[in-house]
C-alpha cells in the first residue's frame, strides 16, 4: 500500500499535471484523474485533499 507521505507528495504533482492539460467539461474530474494515475483509495485521496487544502490555504494567508 502507498504510504501517506508519498501520497501527499504525489497528489500535488498530479494536480499540477491536471491543470496543465487545461481541463474542460469533457475532461475527467480531478479526483478521477488522480485515482487513475496512482493506486490509492478514495478515502486516502479525500484525506490528502483535505490536508493539501489546509496547507495551501495557510500559504495564501502568510
Amino acid at each position: 500500500n502507498v504510504s501517506y507521505d508519498s501520497i501527499s507528495n504525489i497528489v500535488p504533482k498530479l494536480i499540477h499535471e491536471y491543470k496543465e492539460i487545461e481541463p474542460d467539461e469533457n475532461t475527467i474530474s480531478l479526483n478521477k484523474f488522480i485515482l487513475s494515475r496512482c493506486n490509492i483509495s478514495k478515502s486516502q485521496l479525500f484525506n490528502v485533499m483535505k490536508s493539501i487544502k489546509k496547507t495551501s490555504h495557510n500559504k495564501c494567508e502568510e
